[in-house]
C-alpha cells in the first residue's frame, strides 16, 4: 500500500512564475506591480508562502490571470496538505505498528480524505 502522500495541487505563485516568464519582466518590475517585496515574490512562485487576495487580485490586473481562480487553487492546495499531514501522519504510525487491521483502517481513511464519493459507499 502507498504510504506517504508528498503531491499537491499546483500552487498559484507557480502560474504566476510562468505569466512573469511569459511577459519577460524581471522579478523586480514583476514585484513592483504586484506590490510585494522581490524576496516574497521568489517565495510565492516558489510555493513557499500562500497568496494573498491583493496580490490576486493585482496579478489580475496584471497578468490576466482570475483573481477568483488563483485564491480557489490556494485553498484547494491548502486543504489538501491537511489531509495529506493527517494521512501520512496516520501512515507513519501504521508502518510503526506493522498491523493489518490498521492497515485496512488506514485504506478506508485514504478514501475517506481523497476519494469523498467513494467514501459515502463505506
Amino acid at each position: 500500500m502507498e504510504k506517504n502522500i508528498k503531491a499537491l495541487p499546483t500552487h498559484p505563485g507557480e502560474l504566476i512564475a510562468d505569466e512573469i516568464e511569459f511577459a519577460g519582466i524581471t522579478m523586480k518590475d514583476a514585484a513592483e506591480k504586484l506590490g510585494v517585496s522581490v524576496s516574497d515574490l521568489e517565495a510565492l512562485t516558489k510555493g513557499e508562502i500562500p497568496i494573498t487576495e491583493q496580490v490576486a487580485q493585482k496579478a489580475d490586473a496584471l497578468f490576466n490571470l482570475e483573481s477568483a481562480m488563483l485564491l480557489r487553487l490556494q485553498t484547494d492546495r491548502d486543504e489538501m496538505a491537511e489531509k495529506i499531514e493527517v494521512f501520512n501522519g496516520f501512515s507513519n504510525y501504521s508502518e510503526r505498528l506493522h498491523d493489518k487491521g490498521f492497515d485496512r483502517i488506514l485504506a478506508n481513511l485514504k478514501n475517506i480524505l481523497f476519494n469523498p464519493k467513494r467514501a459515502a459507499a463505506l
